[in-house]
């Protein structure tokens, strides 16, 4: 993966973490254990995705 994609990728996983943090505020009061448990895979799966990226990024010979 070329460095301009890598910075795309890392400036959308950033967008999309603010995003969760923001709904995870929102939510977390108000909203039902299910929806909660459905809120925690995505930040999960986000999780995920931003370490790949990182290891894209840093991984060995880089």
């Amino acid at each position: 993966m070329d460095e301009r994609t890598l910075h795309r990728l890392r400036n959308d996983l950033n967008v999309v973490g603010v995003g969760l943090s923001l709904l995870r505020r929102q939510l977390e009061a108000e909203a039902s254990a299910e929806t909660l448990d459905t809120l925690d895979r995505v930040e999960q799966a986000f999780e995920r995705c931003a370490l790949a990226v990182a290891l894209q990024q840093h991984g060995p010979g880089r």
